[in-house]
């Protein structure tokens, strides 16, 4: 994993990010699709904080957590995955990038 993730390393995404959990004794493969990469203020901690919103199904859905996510080009990158909304068919999720 790289030391500074930056919006382009999401923002340019083709693929959709994987992660795997186990429900119940099934270790199933859940796709996190980009929404939107949207910046933030800097401050004097990071130069170019910004936020990811992320799609998924609707079940399973992830609680609130660091999940090993799958990038197509980073290999897997640890992501603190918030519940961020949720329709019939689909879970946003929001992460941070401080």
């Amino acid at each position: 994993m790289p030391d500074l993730l930056m919006p382009e390393d999401f923002a340019s995404l083709t693929c959709p990010l994987t992660v795997s959990v186990k429900v119940g004794e099934v270790i199933t493969t859940i796709e996190l699709t980009v929404l939107s990469v949207e910046p933030r203020p800097s401050h004097r901690f990071r130069d170019a904080p910004f936020s990811l919103m992320l799609s998924g199904p609707r079940n399973p859905s992830l609680p609130q957590g660091t999940y090993a996510v799958q990038h197509p080009e980073l290999g897997v990158i640890e992501l603190f995955l918030v519940p961020a909304g949720q329709d019939a068919q689909f879970t946003q999720y929001a992460v941070t990038f401080n």
